[in-house]
């Protein structure tokens, strides 16, 4: 009995250990490092990242802009309503006894509040887009900036090239040679009268 109560215990240890390390190998190892930081800090740092988050504003722009335009309706909506009662003035509402022009004109008001909102919201969506544009044309121009620009070895060998040409067209002024050359010209352009 003692001896089977020990191989009971050391299944369970052996168990117990095969589940230990099944873990360490599931989770990445002993030094499995803290995730960075600064990866999870929710800024943008590459081009693909801006361009992603322009595609989301862009596409919660639209879905704000869909609730306005469904709250302008429902507001036109209950503006046709008042009008229907006979409701044309601040006069005629204050004036009036009946529920439903009360409960319709605090509809107004929640949803002209509502409206100048999400208007709101869509000012901030638009900052932003247009933020992360200027950000992506500031990308765009340091990418041709460096698709264009000369290291300073391919300078200094346009600078070599250049001073070599001009070496080598540079045309030397000799005295005696201009006097022979222009009295060469004198000779040759004599109009013979052919």
């Amino acid at each position: 009995m003692g001896n089977d109560l020990l191989q009971k215990a050391l299944i369970l240890m052996l168990a117990a250990a095969a589940c230990f390390m099944g873990y360490i190998i599931y989770s990445g190892g002993w030094n499995r490092a803290d995730p960075d930081p600064e990866q999870n800090s929710g800024l943008m740092k590459t081009e693909a990242e801006f361009r992603d988050k322009l595609t989301e504003l862009k596409m919660q722009r639209d879905k704000v802009q869909r609730g306005v335009k469904r709250l302008n309706g429902l507001k036109a909506e209950s503006i046709q309503y008042l009008r229907d009662k006979g409701i044309k003035s601040g006069d005629d509402y204050k004036n009036s006894d009946d529920r439903d022009i009360k409960f319709a004109v605090k509809n107004l008001k929640e949803y002209a509040a509502q409206i100048a909102k999400i208007e709101k919201e869509v000012e901030h969506y638009d900052e932003a887009i247009n933020g992360i544009r200027v950000m992506l044309d500031r990308i765009e121009r340091e990418r041709i900036n460096k698709s264009v620009a000369l290291s300073e070895e391919e300078s200094f060998e346009l600078q070599k090239i250049i001073l070599d040409l001009n070496e080598r067209l540079d045309v030397e002024t000799d005295i005696f040679e201009d006097e022979e050359l222009a009295e060469l010209l004198d000779l040759e352009m004599v109009d013979t009268g052919d």
